[in-house]
């Protein structure tokens, strides 16, 4: 059985407006070095335009934030470097060709469980998507039982 799970208590990093924001602020400083405690560069740009907090302020951002960067498909980690993918860059120098729909439907078919986000990936086996995964339970249980619903409860 495979574990799904997102970035706890974080979901407000998740809306597409934010999402945007955060692109917009992470391709200005791509490629660059992690930043450390003294010199958190990503903290200072992205509080220009984010509406989040990226707290605590006794981290840095990319040490607390990783997993919802790499859970958003915007930024990995790679030499030590930050990294922005391809979406980031388009949303950034895009934002406005790209809608929800657009971003969902690359998002649907690209994150997957498990994970190289997460602590402990292995590559080796069966990779689930979890937003297919998941349309696919709801058409299912409305086919076998009528039901038009779900809660997290059911799948998770």
């Amino acid at each position: 059985m495979v574990l799904w799970r997102f970035d706890q208590g974080r979901l407000d990093y998740f809306q597409f407006d934010e999402i945007k924001r955060i692109a917009r602020e992470l391709t200005k400083i791509n490629g660059i070095q992690k930043p450390n405690a003294n010199d958190d560069i990503l903290r200072e740009v992205l509080f220009r335009h984010s509406l989040r907090p990226f707290a605590p302020s006794g981290y840095t951002v990319w040490r607390n934030y990783k997993r919802v960067f790499g859970c958003t498909l915007l930024a990995t980690e790679l030499g030590g470097r930050i990294i922005c993918t391809d979406l980031c860059l388009t949303l950034a120098d895009s934002a406005d060709e790209i809608d929800v729909d657009d971003y969902l439907g690359h998002f649907a078919t690209r994150f997957y469980y498990p994970s190289p986000v997460f602590d402990g990936y292995n590559n080796t086996g069966f990779q689930i998507f979890p937003v297919v995964a998941t349309i696919k339970f709801l058409l299912s249980r409305y086919l076998e039982k009528g039901k038009n619903n779900i809660t997290i409860d059911d799948i998770g």
